[in-house]
């Protein structure tokens, strides 16, 4: 599917500007896209021609988040025995954090 956009830009922009305009609009309009769940984050960087890894850099940089619906409660919740909840010993690194001198 294609979806073609005009916008009036000033006359006097150089060519490097416009072509950073239309870059910033095609972003914005694919991350509108993802955000509002209508295309996913594979399809979304594919068309935006970078890697889904690049996708989910981008992402973190405007603070979008990558995964959409409710928080996991219960699947934190269940990972939370692992991690230890005594807090360091103070000028100590915790011993669940292996010291490489």
């Amino acid at each position: 599917m294609r979806l073609n956009v005009t916008i009036e830009l000033p006359e006097n922009l150089q060519e490097d500007q416009r072509q950073a305009a239309a870059k910033a609009a095609q972003e914005a309009a694919i991350l509108t896209l993802f955000r509002n769940g209508a295309i996913s984050s594979r399809l979304a960087a594919q068309a935006l021609g970078i890697s889904y890894q690049a996708f989910l850099d981008r992402l973190g940089e405007i603070g979008l988040p990558a995964a959409r619906g409710p928080l996991a409660t219960r699947a934190l919740a269940s990972v939370q025995h692992h991690i230890p909840q005594q807090p360091p010993s103070q000028g100590r690194s915790p011993s669940w954090i292996p010291m490489w001198r």
